[in-house]
């Protein structure tokens, strides 16, 4: 319960230290010595699956000293399968929040640079305007 909540509120700071506790916990509900969560695709050891129907593989949980997780009875494999679970989907989680921020920022800044040229455009067509009506004055 407390990885649990723990791990829904990670975010792009705390997600490395929040997921090395879930490891750690995990390695010593399952009578390991050592636990660690790797992030990527291709990291080895029990594979951290995205939610969601595409499966994305975006970590993996590693278990490593004392008994081997073949040990464990099905509750408490169930219990290690959640735990995993949790861990990508905040995985997942951060991974899109990251995503999202860095393309609200590029569209901010495209935004800017769109406001610029506009107003660059409006002030051409504005000293046109000028121009055009100086001549017809004049002339």
């Amino acid at each position: 319960v407390e990885a649990s909540r723990d791990l829904a509120a990670a975010d792009a700071q705390t997600l490395s230290e929040i997921l090395a506790s879930a490891a750690r916990r995990a390695a010593l509900f399952s009578g390991h010595a050592e636990g660690a969560a790797i992030i990527g695709d291709a990291a080895e050891g029990m594979p951290l699956t995205a939610p969601g129907a595409d499966q994305r593989r975006v970590g993996a949980l590693l278990l490593q000293g004392g008994r081997a997780s073949t040990c464990l009875d099905a509750e408490d494999m169930e219990a290690l399968a959640m735990l995993a679970q949790l861990m990508a989907a905040a995985i997942d989680r951060v991974s899109r929040d990251a995503e999202r921020d860095r393309l609200l920022s590029a569209l901010r800044d495209r935004e800017r640079r769109l406001e610029g040229v506009i107003d660059r455009l409006f002030g051409a067509q504005e000293e046109e305007r000028r121009r055009v009506s100086r001549e017809l004055h004049d002339g």
